[in-house]
Formats: structure tokens, sequence, C-alpha cells
């Protein structure tokens, strides 16, 4: 199922006006955006937010800092596991029906 996701979203991507690069290497975040090198050639693209989508890494940053400071907190989402939003959104209506 996540292969058919990622088909569509790819075919999506474009008809927005997203490029997509491929074979990217030294990938850099800059104040200015971002730095690349393809086919040995630098490359920049100019951006106010870069988001990166790679690696899929969880992020428990707000769990922690809200950790012990407001009487219930559940660790749901992304920032238990990395994976895509219907994962997450599930994730928190199962926590929300268990309290």
């Amino acid at each position: 199922m996540i292969d058919f996701r990622m088909g569509l979203t790819m075919d999506w991507l474009p008809t927005k006006g997203v490029e997509i690069i491929t074979e990217a290497k030294n990938i850099r975040v800059t104040t200015n955006g971002l730095s690349y090198e393809k086919d040995g050639k630098p490359h920049q693209i100019e951006a106010d937010t870069v988001m990166p989508t790679a690696p899929l890494l969880a992020n428990d940053k707000l769990y922690k800092a809200l950790d012990g400071k407001v009487p219930e907190l559940y660790l749901i989402g992304d920032g238990k596991e990395s994976g895509m939003i219907v994962h997450a959104v599930r994730s928190g209506y199962q926590t929300a029906n268990a309290i």
C-alpha cells in the first residue's frame, strides 16, 4: 500500500510545480536554501524553508519538553515512530479512544 501511495504522490507533485531532483549528492542546507552536487556540478536552490523528507526519524522533542509539566501526556504519531500521516492519525484516534 505504501508503494501505491508513493507512486500517486510522485505523480501529483509535478502537477503542483514541484521539481523532483534525483541522484543528488553532498546535499546541504544553507542560509539561502539548499546546495547539492549532481553529475559533478554544484547546484543551488534558493528557499526560505527546507523540509527534509529523509531519513524518517521520530521527533519526540515536544513530548520531552512537556513531560512532567502536564497532567497527562501521550507519545503518538511521528513523536513515537516515523511513518505516514495516515498512521499518525490512526495512532491519535486509537489513543483518544483508549483514554
